[in-house]
């Protein structure tokens, strides 16, 4: 794991944490911050900027790319956040980022980010996150964490709106929100990837970010290099050996102001606690959501304890679910046998066959998994030929490797489409070829970055690859897309539910 360190210029006042940001600017400023990043052992996917808006207004960006990074991104994510670094909120300048990204990118892929501005003058935060997972705030004078999120889409192609008129894609530049909060003094802000979450153990336990929460609770009071110093130190004793697939980083940020004896005007209506859910009050909801998943907003108040109602008000409770409700249906709890049930009076428990377990799990997904409406669709081709008339019935008879044969050379001389290549990866996967037919899944998103079909068979393959955040997103991606598929939609409420359920945790991955 890497923690960024302090760089050694000619001038020792001139040391840097953060890149670029001299430590004693840092102090000036009354914002120290600093970022821990453990590269994934495949593709970099998760990229970090900041901006210098001012004396006292510091601009933070941290994005995460879902599928194959194409090279043209970085540079524009930099040049983007430095021809708009002044006079747009934080908002507008994802909405440009989204429009840059969608006009000049090539390749299909989809970006999470949150941008964070902060006012030290105005001791306020403005932000904006486009599909990302919410900064926590940890507030030392209340005790609490607070939940930092805003509505938006991710950027990028797969995540845009075909533009018929000129066949390119068109950003969703509506969906992408800007809030803002006041600071108060030693209030630290945490902003994290889902590469995080995702990092387990030995035993295929995920880190969670429950564990997340508690490690805040414990070191919240330490400065930004210190709290990723024990950080780093804690995922290093909780992953041990183990691989990671997908990066981590983290971002920590320390607001060391005294507080303004006068607040300034535009702080008013801003306090944390009046606008936002702590972690304790989202648990409180969750609680009940797991004794009834259908539980409305008028339930849920009325299972809450006397103080959690006179916080949570129905607004916050209306707002939550409807953008978080549709991940958080649970799995039904599968039954287990009570510890030590079969064993002898006084005898150790039996140790626990983790391979076994996740092999289990995963049968169960599987079992779960609406397969047969991916693979066994009716497919119709125009011109049809003797040849793929014979495909098609050896097809529709199951003979999928004599269907292969006559289809791979067939494949070359009859117009390439998405249709075809999902046709020919269905074939694949029933023949048991899996690396083949993702190949085709990806070249049919290549010609068409809107295909379901291919969508929902990669998150079919990450299933069995037991990489079920990628399969989170590969379904939810597809969804999005077309909201007319209802068992897919279910299957994807419970394999969240199960994921989740696993670690006795209750959070959504995405």
């Amino acid at each position: 794991m890497e923690l960024r360190q302090p760089r050694q210029n000619a001038n020792e006042d001139e040391a840097t944490i953060f890149p670029y940001i001299p430590r004693k600017r840092q102090e000036r400023s009354g914002l120290l911050i600093d970022y821990l990043y453990l590269p994934a052992a495949q593709e970099a996917g998760d990229q970090v900027d900041f901006l210098i808006l001012g004396e006292n207004r510091v601009g933070v960006l941290l994005a995460d790319m879902t599928g194959k990074m194409p090279e043209e991104s970085s540079p524009v994510l930099k040049t983007v956040l430095r021809s708009n670094s002044t006079g747009l909120s934080a908002a507008a300048t994802l909405r440009y980022l989204d429009q840059c990204l969608s006009e000049s990118c090539t390749t299909d892929f989809r970006l999470t980010a949150f941008y964070a501005i902060f006012d030290q003058n105005k001791r306020l935060l403005h932000f904006a996150s486009a599909g990302h997972l919410p900064m926590l705030v940890y507030r030392p004078a209340l005790g609490q964490i607070f939940l930092l999120n805003t509505s938006g889409a991710p950027l990028g192609r797969m995540s845009a709106i075909p533009d018929e008129a000129n066949g390119r894609f068109a950003p969703n530049l509506s969906t992408i929100e800007s809030e803002k909060v006041a600071l108060t003094q030693n209030d630290l802000l945490v902003l994290y990837s889902d590469g995080l979450l995702s990092v387990r153990n030995g035993a295929g336990e995920y880190f969670g970010r429950q564990r997340l929460i508690d490690f805040i609770m414990q070191h919240g009071e330490l400065a930004p290099t210190d709290f990723l110093m024990e950080l780093r130190g804690l995922l290093q004793r909780f992953a041990g050996d183990q691989i990671t697939h997908d990066d981590i980083t983290v971002i920590a940020l320390k607001n060391i102001l005294r507080d303004l004896d006068k607040q300034h005007a535009e702080a008013g209506g801003c306090e944390l606690a009046d606008k936002f859910m702590t972690t304790s009050q989202e648990q409180a909801i969750l609680q009940v959501l797991r004794e009834n998943p259908q539980a409305g907003v008028e339930e849920i108040i009325a299972h809450l304890d006397e103080e959690e109602s006179y916080t949570l008000t129905r607004e916050r409770i209306e707002q939550y679910l409807k953008q978080n409700g549709r991940w958080l249906q649970p799995w039904p709890a599968r039954p287990r046998k009570a510890a030590g049930a079969d064993a002898q009076p006084g005898s150790a428990p039996a140790p626990v066959d983790a391979e076994a377990e996740s092999q289990q799990f995963l049968q169960e997904l599987l079992a779960a998994f609406p397969l047969g409406k991916l693979l066994h669709k009716r497919y119709r081709f125009s011109g049809a030929t003797p040849e793929m008339a014979q495909v098609m019935q050896h097809y529709e008879h199951g003979d999928y490797a004599r269907a292969l044969q006559i289809m791979l050379p067939l494949q070359t001389r009859i117009k390439d489409s998405a249709t075809v290549h999902c046709f020919v990866g269905n074939l694949h996967l029933l023949a048991g070829a899996r690396a083949a037919a993702q190949q085709e899944y990806l070249a049919a998103l290549n010609l068409d970055q809107r295909c379901v079909h291919a969508l929902l068979a990669l998150g079919y393959l990450a299933l069995l690859d037991e990489d079920y955040s990628s399969a989170i997103e590969s379904l939810a991606t597809a969804l999005r897309l077309d909201r007319n598929l209802a068992d897919y939609h279910t299957f994807l409420q419970k394999l969240i539910g199960a994921v989740e359920r696993r670690e006795n945790r209750s959070e959504w991955l995405l």
